[in-house]
């Protein structure tokens, strides 16, 4: 999750330590971060108080041991909100599947951009397969990414698809904890990266430069006989209030 003035970051580690970044504008000089003591093994860090559309570089560490830092690890913050320019988008759905497929799709997309930035990557559902249990997503979605630039640099916003919610059939609750789709990803649920708070994991916008971006949920359940798309449901009633309040040149639904 991202805005013009912050960044967040979010890992993993198999034993429950402190979190910290550290981060600066050249890749040698990390001279400030931001750290959070209480050990976890599920990290989050927000960086705050940053220049729009900047190019900063960053270190995960614990304490004084770095994790992981390199020259690939940097991100853009976004420009400021109305901005014209270019945007380069990954759109990615159906791809957690564990294949050689998988990766050659992968590596044809970085060889057409040629390795330039990219600023957003939008996950557009059944992003794990077959059931999207969380060792599925670990092993088939960010083992095969997790190393390579694209996840370390570029800004991922995810939606769910029916193989998301596979781990309770016939129950599709959104935002059950059971799925683990609502849990290894975080979303901008009260309107911080622009748009009308949605205040569900389900649904939510976004504003990156001149682009108003709402991710919609076709699959879940708001009760036992209320779809997501019922009239009256609570993701369309926000659904009009945020395309009435979006004023950005684009949208992307």
């Amino acid at each position: 999750m991202s805005t013009p003035t912050s960044m967040m970051i979010r890992w993993r580690t198999d034993v429950a330590v402190a979190s910290k970044i550290n981060f600066g504008l050249i890749q040698d000089a990390l001279n400030a971060s931001k750290s959070d003591n209480s050990p976890k093994t599920e990290h989050i860090i927000t960086i705050d108080n940053l220049k729009p559309n900047t190019k900063y570089f960053y270190g995960v560490a614990s304490g004084n041991a770095t994790l992981q830092a390199s020259a690939d690890n940097f991100f853009v913050t976004n420009p400021l909100v109305g901005t014209e320019q270019k945007v380069r988008i990954w759109a990615l759905g159906d791809m957690g599947m564990g294949t050689e497929s998988q990766k050659k799709v992968y590596q044809q997309y970085l060889k057409y951009t040629e390795k330039k930035h990219t600023n957003l990557w939008l996950l557009m559902g059944d992003n794990a397969y077959a059931q999207g249990i969380d060792w599925e997503f670990q092993q088939r979605f960010f083992e095969y990414y997790q190393t390579d630039i694209l996840m370390k640099q570029t800004v991922l916003m995810p939606t769910p698809g029916n193989h998301d919610y596979s781990p309770t059939p016939n129950n599709y609750k959104i935002e059950d904890p059971l799925i683990a789709y609502f849990n290894i990803f975080s979303f901008p649920t009260k309107g911080e990266a622009g748009g009308v708070p949605s205040g569900s994991k389900a649904f939510y916008s976004y504003d990156y430069a001149n682009i108003h971006f709402i991710s919609l949920d076709s699959y879940g359940r708001e009760g036992e006989d209320r779809s997501m798309f019922s009239k009256n449901s609570q993701q369309m009633i926000w659904l009009e209030k945020d395309l009435k309040a979006n004023k950005q040149k684009w949208t992307i639904v």
